[in-house]
């Protein structure tokens, strides 16, 4: 019984390393590497034409997006110290998911 236990504890440590592992791979793509996986995701599963799929992964992209203005401040306010003025650049997850529209487009 104890071996039961020490059983199912082990392979939850494994999924949970594994789904860790997972995300940390997706942070770690490049925009380009992210379309070609959404793309090929809807290519592969639910249509077997590519304008179909690429059509797929921009409305995922869009709500990526919509989720990034919703949940975060889309701009970041930088002090220049040499104008002495604030420039207001967008947040990395609103630059990653837009290169990610557009290199989809460039598919």
């Amino acid at each position: 019984m104890v071996i039961a236990k020490y059983v199912v504890k082990k392979n939850k440590t494994n999924t949970k390393t594994k789904l860790k592992k997972e995300l940390l791979k997706h942070f770690n793509m490049t925009p380009k590497e992210k379309a070609i996986e959404l793309v090929t995701k809807y290519y592969g599963h639910f249509t077997t034409h590519i304008s179909i799929a690429k059509k797929c992964a921009l409305i995922t992209v869009d709500e990526m997006i919509a989720e990034v203005y919703n949940i975060s401040h889309q701009y970041t306010a930088v002090y220049d110290i040499t104008t002495m003025s604030y420039n207001y650049e967008e947040s990395k997850e609103l630059k990653f998911w837009k290169e990610v529209k557009q290199e989809i487009k460039n598919l």
